[in-house]
């Protein structure tokens, strides 16, 4: 196992500055996820901690050891691609193969490790077929097979699930994770797809335009965003955002017709403030949707605009004053409520993050 810390990396082609003084440290053992949209810069740093791109500065280390310098074949990694990168012309035992045979290890050290390998990845019936024969499932077990079967120190991922169906994202993801705790192998995996990263990953780091916007767990990331970007961006629904405005010298936030206040950290922090305007923003899953109040929680009168029956629950969409509101609700709730019909939504204020209007960071970090 091994550990991997990034100080200060960046990456610049041309003018482009694809990957901006990047800070971070991924545990040995872990399952360490890079996610954001496309473009943001997550492929770009995978490939410098695999050393296929150099940084235009900053330092790369692998347990302490500065390997900014050394090309991909000494740094011991495992590549995995999204589009897989198997010879056409060779079996998949030769596709397996393939590192150790560079190595020049004797034939019947490559054929006990590639059994191996393929007996952990379930894919032994599959070693004298030609990738053409394979499905997209059974080609990705090959890639990963490929990157396993040469012991590498860390395997990198780059959105490895892309190219397959939705069911078959979920199967193998599942795999994935199971097989890299079992190895106990570091592991950096590139995705855009957050519901992938929150489900498999041990700890996230949400980039966008190459500057790193939060790093933590996935209950972290998801529940205490650090910035509206990562709040709008995680989660599906995404969250619901909306402008409000805090009276000054008490922890209470007015919005959308309604008022909410604040005990602990939050209401010590908006009582030191002035009045002004404040970014509110709360997860369609924690609205609750009724006829009643709910004392001590945001209460605001909506009109239902849209209902979406999905099977195990429906997604609501409402209009308040000039803002849409999303809201996941109970199988049946187009039973419940009628198109036009006004309701009351619930928020409770622990599920309630606030933001700056300014910088748009998250109250709970804000250094003040």
């Amino acid at each position: 196992m091994v550990s991997v810390r990034l100080e200060k990396v960046t990456k610049r082609f041309g003018r482009v500055v694809a990957v901006n003084k990047v800070s971070l440290d991924i545990e040995d053992g872990k399952l360490f996820v890079l996610l954001g949209p496309s473009g943001s810069g997550k492929s770009t740093l995978l490939y410098l901690i695999a050393g296929i791109y150099k940084p235009t500065s900053g330092r790369i280390y692998f347990d302490g050891r500065d390997v900014t310098e050394l090309p991909p074949s000494l740094r011991n990694v495992g590549l995995v691609f999204q589009n897989y990168a198997l010879y056409p012309h060779m079996k998949v035992f030769d596709n397996i193969a393939f590192p150790l045979k560079l190595r020049r290890l004797p034939a019947s050290k490559i054929e006990s490790k590639v059994s191996e390998v393929a007996k952990l990845l379930h894919i032994e019936e599959l070693l004298d077929r030609y990738p053409a024969q394979l499905s997209g499932g059974q080609q990705q077990r090959v890639a990963l097979a490929r990157a396993l079967v040469k012991e590498p120190a860390i395997l990198l991922l780059d959105e490895p699930l892309s190219n397959l169906d939705a069911l078959l994202r979920i199967y193998i993801r599942a795999e994935l994770k199971r097989l890299q705790r079992d190895l106990g192998i570091t592991a950096v995996y590139v995705t855009h797809d957050q519901s992938e990263a929150l489900a498999i990953a041990d700890s996230i780091v949400v980039i966008n335009n190459g500057v790193v916007q939060q790093i933590g767990s996935p209950e972290t990331i998801y529940n205490e965003p650090r910035n509206v970007f990562v709040a709008t961006f995680i989660g599906n629904p995404p969250s619901n955002i909306v402008r409000g405005s805090i009276p000054g010298g008490e922890p209470c936030v007015r919005v959308l017709g309604g008022e909410v206040c604040f005990e602990g950290l939050l209401g010590e922090r908006l009582s030191k403030m002035p009045q002004g305007e404040i970014i509110v923003t709360f997860r369609p899953e924690h609205i609750k949707v009724g006829r009643e109040r709910i004392e001590g929680a945001l209460n605001v009168e909506a009109e239902v605009y849209e209902i979406e029956p999905l099977g195990r629950e429906s997604i609501m969409t409402f209009v308040v004053e000039d803002a849409v509101i999303k809201a996941v609700a109970e199988r049946g709730a187009e039973r419940l409520f009628r198109i036009g019909e006004k309701v009351n939504l619930s928020v409770k204020p622990e599920h309630i993050n606030l933001f700056d209007p300014e910088t748009e960071v998250n109250l709970k970090y804000l250094e003040m």
